[in-house]
């Protein structure tokens, strides 16, 4: 007889780089099915993450929750109810949890008192923001300005005199923020 096929499919967020690197949050669902299609039926499927998760019999999808960013492989089998096990298989990911760094760029003219956290610029002030990740794949940057609603980030002024409180948060490719 056969050994029963499992599958492993990788919930989003994901994404494969141009290398063919399978990249995904900690968040990202895991799901194994395995298949015994001319046999007597899968008896358990089994899953491991080698070297940080024992292997145990899959029941539900998962999450890797609790793992540091970085390469794992996830190693999976299914055995029917012969006990004829499948041969294991192999998947790397690479895990990444780490949102962007996002600057709030001020130009001149500006000015900050010593204690206090506030600074003080003019209407002739540059604003602008920078942001970086560690895999090169910022997708985007907003800001907002008091309790405005989010926009898209781009080089602004402030219009008039006043206290504004300047808010700003960047995406990457897999939605970490």
């Amino acid at each position: 007889r056969a050994a029963p096929t499992s599958t492993l499919t990788i919930g989003t967020p994901k994404l494969t780089d141009d290398k063919g690197a399978i990249w995904m949050t900690p968040k990202t669902q895991l799901t194994l099915a395995a298949d015994d299609a001319k046999g007597v039926g899968v008896r358990e499927i089994f899953i491991e993450v080698k070297g940080a998760r024992a292997p145990s019999v899959y029941q539900t999808p998962i999450t890797l929750d609790g793992l540091a960013d970085g390469p794992y492989q996830i190693i999976t089998h299914a055995v029917d109810q012969l006990g004829n096990a499948e041969s294991t298989k192999t998947q790397e990911i690479h895990l990444d949890a780490t949102a962007p760094k996002t600057s709030l760029v001020i130009g001149s003219p500006q000015s900050q008192v010593d204690g206090v956290t506030a600074v003080y610029i003019s209407s002739q002030t540059p604003l602008s923001f920078t942001a970086a990740t560690d895999r090169n794949d910022l997708d985007h940057i907003e800001y907002r300005i008091n309790d405005v609603a989010w926009q898209p980030a781009e080089d602004i002024v402030l219009p008039t005199e006043g206290n504004y409180t300047i808010y700003f948060r960047s995406y990457d490719t897999l939605g970490n923020v």
